[in-house]
């Protein structure tokens, strides 16, 4: 029962504290990473084309390396419950080389999937003279489009395998053919390799991990989808402290540029097309060529599934 008689400084200390702890409260629950619900989200990406790998691609792993500060920037890029998200034709494709490994006791485990452009962005300040993040004023990453994923192999029991690099390592090791590497590495990579490009994919040279959605990247057959915001789709990024160090930056030509600016200046004889070494812009391996290491005859094809209530000509 409540008191007939509350003392009066008992009653202003109310009037001052509790609205600050609603205040809190309301504050607390409006801190999502989502600023419309994950539900509204993953329909708006829907909208756009983009699907949930999980429930396209049956038993696969994902951990989006970018959630974590342990990248070239040292902070989250993504929020910690980032959507593992692809374009539907892509998840369709990656379902096949899921099926492909799964036969063979493996499996597939996504280190990165759709990429927000305001993300691709933030790496490319941070990372832009390593050449591994395409310049957002050149061209955007297929990432960007979810038609390009980044993945590893894992056991049947769904543990990482030991390959040649790490995520994002880059260096000689990191090339596809690279054979600096045990041949038990070189077999793993062989056999995600084989089971990528037999789904559809084309590798990129310069980084094992990295796949492109062979339909669409540089000797495809269509343009590749238009690139998704995260805030088109109602999702709040974490915010990234700009880079502070200088970098040099060295272009195919040889020549150098030393830069503290987010963007790293383009030379003009660069012309229309991406020679930047490393950069995700699709200049990869064609999908009919036999991967490295490869000697073994090609799985048999599987039929490519369809993505329920995505109709095919959706981007």
């Amino acid at each position: 029962m409540m008191p007939r008689f509350i003392p009066q400084g008992l009653r202003s200390f109310c009037r001052t504290a509790v609205p600050l702890v609603l205040l809190a409260l309301v504050s607390c629950a409006g801190s999502s990473t989502y600023t419309e619900s994950k539900t509204q989200t993953l329909a708006l990406a829907r909208s756009r084309g983009l699907v949930e790998v999980t429930s396209v691609v049956p038993g696969i792993k994902y951990d989006l390396l970018y959630r974590k500060a342990n990248n070239i920037t040292r902070q989250r890029v993504y929020p910690e419950d980032m959507p593992c998200l692809l374009h539907h034709t892509t998840a369709a494709k990656l379902r096949v080389a899921q099926e492909i490994l799964q036969r063979q006791g493996y499996g597939l485990k996504v280190w990165d999937a759709w990429r927000p452009p305001e993300s691709h962005t933030v790496l490319h300040d941070h990372g832009g003279y390593t050449g591994m993040f395409t310049p957002p004023e050149y061209m955007w990453s297929r990432h960007c489009s979810g038609t390009a994923v980044d993945v590893t192999l894992v056991d049947a029991g769904g543990r990482e395998l030991a390959m040649p690099t790490g995520f994002d390592e880059g260096g000689p090791d990191s090339y596809y053919t690279a054979s600096n590497v045990s041949a038990e590495k070189r077999e793993r990579r062989a056999i995600l390799q084989m089971a990528m490009t037999s789904a559809g994919f084309s590798i990129l040279n310069t980084e094992w991990w990295h796949f492109d959605d062979a339909t669409y990247d540089s000797r495809g057959t269509l343009p590749v989808p238009p690139v998704v915001y995260a805030k088109a789709i109602g999702l709040n990024l974490p915010k990234v402290r700009p880079p502070k160090v200088k970098r040099q930056y060295v272009y195919p030509d040889g020549s150098t540029t030393t830069t503290t600016s987010a963007t790293v200046p383009l030379p003009p004889n660069l012309g229309g097309t991406s020679y930047l070494p490393g950069a995700d812009s699709g200049s990869g391996v064609t999908p009919t060529s036999e991967p490295a290491a490869v000697k073994k005859t090609p799985p048999p094809p599987v039929m490519l599934p369809t993505v329920p209530s995505i109709a095919p000509g959706v981007q």
